[in-house]
């Protein structure tokens, strides 16, 4: 079984972007839960962990155009994930 942060890599690398990547659109972890977090809450859990300074990012509109193009935000549900 994967771990929380082997999927999150598979599905952002479907989005072109890498996990502490050199690209300005990628992701930048600062704190290793931040995988189970996402997963667990959805969406607005990654936004709490933006706030909380667990992940950042230099160029959040490019970010977030690869995530909405490649419909990431929709593969990253609880209720999907979670019993």
């Amino acid at each position: 079984m994967l771990s929380f942060e082997e999927k999150s890599a598979s599905l952002l690398k479907d989005a072109g972007i890498m996990i502490n990547g050199e690209n300005d659109w990628d992701l930048q972890v600062h704190n290793k839960p931040l995988f189970a977090r996402t997963f667990k809450g959805g969406s607005l859990a990654f936004r709490e962990a933006y706030m909380d300074g667990w992940w950042d990012v230099k160029h959040l509109d490019r970010f977030f155009e690869q995530i909405f193009r490649n419909h990431i935000d929709e593969k990253i549900k609880p209720s999907k994930i979670l019993p």
